[in-house]
């Protein structure tokens, strides 16, 4: 294996560890459940496949600051994520806006995901 698929590995593996913490799966059940971006996007609405940024993550506390794409039938859009993990571990979207090719963007940080990352 070459130096490319070293780092396509490397690639990989952050990604699938992005797409699957805790802040982005609320995230995207959040966007994926909100009217406005089902009738912007088209229905069904899926994850893209990149995701950049930065998660730091603590039992008490952290933040994120993310980028991804998402697909519908109809057109992409990217989602730009700004939260805090608050007091009780829950996360705290201060910026979750999906900004479609239409142009028109969709806010869907709206406080507090009571219970949604709740097992």
């Amino acid at each position: 294996m070459g130096v490319f698929g070293i780092g396509w590995m490397t690639l990989q593996i952050s990604y699938s560890m992005l797409k699957k913490s805790e802040v982005m799966r609320i995230a995207v059940e959040r966007i994926v459940r909100d009217d406005r971006v089902v009738r912007e996007l088209g229905a069904p609405v899926g994850l893209g496949w990149a995701v950049t940024g930065e998660l730091e993550e603590q039992d008490k506390g952290g933040t994120a600051r993310l980028e991804f794409t998402l697909r519908g039938s109809k057109r992409r859009a990217v989602v730009t994520l700004r939260a805090e993990k608050v007091g009780g571990g829950v996360w705290k979207y201060l910026l979750l806006e999906v900004k479609g090719a239409g142009g028109e963007t969709i806010s869907c940080a709206d406080g507090v995901a009571e219970g949604l990352g709740k097992n």
